[in-house]
């Protein structure tokens, strides 16, 4: 089914010209079919690094290290054979300070296991109908903590952490249920109500199981995406977010009643995805970001309005590739201000700037494909940088590095549900204390930022840190000292750098009573002017591929005219599969053919494997990704 760009839209050109993926070392890994099921990232077991937790059409539960290896006792098993799972929440319900997992799975149950892959007693829950759900975490009566909610047919289920039921629920629908719950104040007497979509209908219940007044709410066409709450006004309520399958936005308030300027029309383009929210701009007024399309629809519109059902200057934004997932509000680049980050159903990661223009250094072409999970926004590995987890139907699972330092103020709407409880709720991101920026360029790192002249102040001192990997501390020494000026702005140029480097940078502000207020660190990635020549492999096409992959790659004068090059393949484990090439090469350009077999002729099974060039004995080497599908 095609459907065509509504009229006055801007239509975005095609990628021609996708960078490849930087991957976190140890990634991608491939963990079977991720359908539906978004990543969830968070520290699950307590020892202060983080975890990724996805599930899979077969029934099956990963919880991964930021290397991609799987934690002891996963992945955990719900043993059934096939069916949607719905994407994990992260919540701690006994009080240990250890985080469970909980899914429900497409044979009706709702599980919750330990960070070591053991079930938590008194789960699973047996729900009434069979399908994934979604399941969201919130602690909603004040009873022993938190309490767990999830749809199922067209009933909303709620437990205690310890599995038994909450009395009065589960609560009905007239209709079977959609997406996620979402969780949340929405009258402001300090009770949270549960908000859940069915086919045609928003409902709304609070903590007895009862229909909040002036709820349930008719929509006009399906509410295919699960609900989000946020305060879109200021007003100290809240407003429920959701769009129809006949294409149509909602802001419905507190009461019930349709905000004024809502609802906007997609056109012909069905909302079948979450809506994201997040301040663009930094003055405290939010942006609404509404997806228009399907995994079964040609092309998606980028729709961002304020409170009001304004659109945004730059937007709405037609796409001619298909979105299924739905967006994100992250710092992509690392500017301090969120951009809208979304995936493509074909693999390709797109950000896009608060004025509709792509952001720097996207798109970026995946490994994965048929990608209707949500992507998960932070800092996996703990370098300071943003990274992208993506899970796709093809079995891929991917950790993307950026090059935006990374900051969680910046980031209000991080993964899908807004956070790893998964509530749905926007929750404003604490103020950032750290009153500068790092920015790159022209071969330096420019610090800048802003303070009202004051009696008080002596003077800034700019320390700059770089990590020891062998002790994993940061190394700090002052680089300069800036005296108390007249004006409020206020910049440093750090030219001492190293391309491809990463530093870390402290401000202290220095009073004259002698006191010390210290901000940061912040990080950034250090880019030179003009590039070395040097050996990598440039492009893999076609990837994903089925008979026959090219590898096209580059060979740079390595102290003579023929280094010594070779082309190696791997499996994610790490296992030599054979080599491509294996001979001395003059500096060019080149392609090698892979077909899918190992040394000996055999052919090896589908999956992700790993082409490696080495060129002579110290440039570092090149990794590039293949996907291969039989």
């Amino acid at each position: 089914m095609t459907i065509l760009s509504a009229v006055g839209l801007a239509v975005a050109a095609p990628f021609a010209t996708a960078a490849e993926p930087q991957y976190i070392q140890g990634w991608p890994v491939n963990v079977g079919p991720c359908h539906d099921s978004s990543p969830a990232v968070a520290d699950v077991d307590g020892d202060g690094r983080r975890e990724i937790a996805i599930a899979t059409w077969d029934g099956k539960l990963y919880l991964l290290d930021a290397n991609g290896r799987p934690l002891s006792g996963f992945p955990a098993s719900t043993g059934a054979q096939h069916g949607e799972c719905s994407s994990p929440a992260l919540a701690d319900l006994d009080g240990d300070r250890k985080l469970e997992v909980l899914f429900a799975s497409g044979d009706g149950k709702l599980y919750a296991f330990g960070h070591d892959g053991i079930p938590v007693p008194g789960w699973p829950k047996e729900l009434g109908a069979a399908g994934s759900g979604g399941v969201a975490v919130q602690d909603f009566t004040n009873y022993r903590g938190l309490e767990v909610f999830a749809t199922a047919g067209a009933a909303l289920y709620g437990f205690h952490g310890n599995g038994t039921a909450i009395g009065g629920w589960p609560a009905t629908l007239e209709e079977p249920s959609h997406g996620f719950p979402a969780v949340g104040d929405l009258d402001g007497d300090q009770q949270p109500e549960v908000v859940v979509a069915s086919d045609r209908k928003i409902y709304a219940f609070n903590t007895s199981g009862a229909e909040a007044t002036g709820w349930p709410v008719a929509l006009d066409g399906q509410v295919a995406g699960a609900p989000v709450l946020a305060d879109v006004d200021g007003d100290g309520r809240t407003e429920v977010l959701a769009g129809t399958t006949t294409g149509l936005a909602y802001v419905v308030d507190a009461d019930g009643t349709f905000r004024p300027g809502w609802p906007q029309s997609f056109g012909a383009k069905p909302i079948t995805v979450p809506a994201a929210v997040g301040d663009v701009d930094g003055r405290g007024k939010l942006a609404l970001v509404f997806v228009g399309g399907a995994r079964y629809i040609e092309g998606a519109t980028i729709g961002v309005f304020d409170a009001d059902g304004i659109s945004r200057p730059g937007f709405p934004k037609q796409l001619r590739q298909t979105v299924a997932a739905a967006p994100l509000m992250v710092d992509a680049d690392g500017d301090g201000l969120p951009e809208i980050l979304l995936v493509t159903y074909d693999g390709t990661l797109l950000s896009y700037e608060k004025n509709g223009a792509p952001t720097g250094g996207f798109p970026v072409k995946l490994s994965g494909t048929g990608i209707t999970s949500t992507p998960a926004a932070t800092d996996v590995d703990e370098d300071g940088f943003l990274d992208v987890v993506v899970g796709a139907q093809n079995g891929c699972l991917e950790a993307i590095r950026t090059e935006a330092a990374y900051e969680p103020s910046a980031n209000p709407w991080p993964m899908f549900g807004g956070n790893h409880w998964r509530t749905g709720k926007y929750l404003a991101p604490a103020a950032d204390r750290q009153p500068f920026t790092l920015a790159v360029q022209g071969g330096a790192i420019i610090i800048r930022w802003k303070a009202e002249p004051t009696p008080e102040r002596s003077g800034w001192a700019i320390f700059k840190g770089i990590r020891d990997h062998v002790s994993g501390s940061t190394i700090y020494y002052e680089i300069a000292y800036v005296e108390e000026q007249p004006t409020a702005s206020y910049s440093y140029r750090d030219d001492k750098v190293n391309d491809g480097t990463i530093y870390y940078y402290k401000l202290e502000e220095r009073l004259s009573s002698g006191r010390v207020r210290t901000y940061g660190p912040k990080a950034v990635r250090a880019v030179g002017g003009a590039a070395k020549p040097r050996s990598a492999i440039t492009r893999c096409y076609p990837n994903p591929f089925v008979t026959q992959v090219n590898i096209a790659y580059e060979v740079a004068p390595v102290n003579g005219d023929a280094p010594a090059t070779s082309i190696a393949v791997y499996d994610i484990s790490g296992k030599l599969i054979r080599y491509l090439v294996n001979e001395a090469k003059t500096p060019g350009k080149y392609v090698a053919e892979w077909d899918g077999t190992d040394a000996g002729g055999a052919p090896v099974a589908s999956g992700v494997y790993v082409a490696c060039l080495r060129v002579g004995k110290t440039a570092p080497p090149s990794t590039r990704t293949v996907v291969l599908v039989r």
